[in-house]
């Protein structure tokens, strides 16, 4: 999965939001982010997620937080299984009307553009996703 967030501002980035599974008590996720094509942070090694914080979703934090400037490209891509050596699928929870994101009130509204990610290729959208 994956996406690109264009900031509108001036941010911290200090970490991102995942999806929580459904029907399973435990993923293993990896990710990758990047800034205007340069990887800040990646983790390439899976790791077990057994606690979520909450039903849908679970926040993941870094370490230290980047500065990042209005305009730039944040690309965030996760990879996420039930076992990697065998690519078995998790099914999530899900987000849809994602291309809404401008008008649909939220605590970041006006603060992120949204655009598609190259690194997307199990139909995450700006539309929908998991």
């Amino acid at each position: 999965d994956g996406l690109v967030f264009i900031p509108t501002k001036d941010i911290s980035l200090a970490g991102f939001a995942v999806w929580a599974p459904k029907d399973d008590p435990q993923y293993y996720m990896k990710y990758k982010i990047e800034v205007d094509g340069t990887v800040i942070i990646e983790d390439q090694n899976p790791t077990l997620y057994t606690k979520f914080e909450d039903k849908y979703y679970n926040r993941i934090y870094f370490e230290n937080a980047f500065d990042i400037s209005s305009g730039q490209r944040i690309k965030m891509t996760c990879w996420i299984s039930k076992d990697f050596s065998t690519n078995s699928y998790v099914y999530t929870y899900y987000g849809t009307n994602g291309s809404d994101y401008a008008t649909m009130p939220n605590e970041h509204m006006g603060l992120f553009t949204l655009d598609g990610s190259d690194n997307s290729s199990n139909g995450t959208s700006t539309y929908s996703g998991h």
